[in-house]
């Protein structure tokens, strides 16, 4: 019947080494979704990573598609905004994706903690370069309650 099981016309793929040309179900099925109101954008920034490494060349436009119809709510309308610049069939173009929507590309949590200069004891990185030694400060243990 038209427009059932696998092939262009469907808008499936195919499995992997049925036609080369096509992205292997195996990954069209891990392209992750988002919800800019519920979901972080970090989380969704390293999957997209991981799965450009195993996307096969050429292929770019089709993950940008899936990556956009995967959004939803304002994800997916800042993406729509910029449709000419996110479906290029180019690597750049996932990128871009996640720079659209507030991410950082490339950059792990922990990174960004700590690019902008020194990090203080609360977690909060400051711009200021080091000045000496830190210091530590010691305080006296508290007595037990039967020991005053």
């Amino acid at each position: 019947m038209p427009g059932e099981g696998n092939g262009p016309a469907s808008g499936t793929t195919a499995s992997s080494g049925d036609n080369p040309g096509l992205v292997p179900n195996q990954l069209a099925v891990l392209v992750p979704t988002i919800d800019a109101a519920k979901d972080d954008v970090t989380v969704y920034a390293q999957k997209v990573q991981l799965l450009l490494h195993a996307w096969p060349d050429g292929r770019w436009n089709e993950l940008a598609t899936r990556l956009i119809l995967g959004c939803v709510g304002s994800a997916f309308m800042k993406l729509q905004i910029h449709q000419d610049e996110v479906t290029r069939n180019e690597k750049k173009s996932i990128e871009k994706i996640i720079t659209i929507l507030g991410g950082q590309w490339g950059q792990i949590p922990l990174e960004r903690i700590y690019e902008g200069g020194r990090v203080d004891q609360s977690g909060h990185s400051t711009d200021a370069p080091a000045t000496g030694p830190k210091t530590q400060v010691t305080r006296p243990k508290p007595k037990p309650h039967w020991q005053s």
